[in-house]
């Protein structure tokens, strides 16, 4: 291969690198945006709505094509499966308290997605015994008549006890 060959091959391949691929990549936005506030508050509204067993307002917060995959091994495919699925759980526990701490947003277009960590306590009305959980989730949202809704909610469950 002549010697210009090798530098043009070489010079396109720094281009890609160096140019092409970075500009390729999501950019985040920064978690103190108006848009990651907005997209945040869908989770608070999510706590909030557990906080009060208010299983009415929590489905409001999902889209209609709604999936969930959660460490524990249960995986919803319809709306219908999540929702029997939080009204179980709502039977399980009094007093819930939850903080959300997300780490990454990033938006494009109507289409978002974001990674963080809730952690919540409540106490369980079979042993009344405190319950601590940390969740690592990941959600991806849908933004629909100006309203961001959850399509996909990924959770790895750590409990501490």
């Amino acid at each position: 291969m002549s010697r210009i060959k090798k530098q043009t091959l070489l010079f396109l391949s720094l281009c890609f690198y160096f140019v092409i691929q970075p500009l390729a990549e999501a950019r985040p936005y920064g978690l103190n945006t108006p848009e990651a506030r907005n997209l945040a508050h869908s989770i608070d509204q999510v706590l909030e709505a557990h906080t009060h067993k208010d299983i009415k307002h929590l489905m409001t917060l999902f889209h209609p094509d709604v999936r969930a995959l959660w460490s524990n091994g249960k995986v919803m495919t319809t709306r219908e499966e999540l929702q029997q699925v939080y009204q179980d759980s709502f039977l399980g526990y009094r007093d819930f308290k939850g903080r959300w701490l997300p780490e990454f947003i990033d938006i494009e277009g109507d289409t978002a997605w974001m990674t963080g960590e809730m952690s919540w306590t409540a106490i369980s009305i079979q042993s009344q015994q405190p319950i601590y959980l940390t969740v690592r989730s990941t959600y991806i949202f849908r933004k629909v008549n100006e309203q961001w809704l959850i399509v996909l909610e990924h959770s790895s469950h750590r409990r501490s006890d």
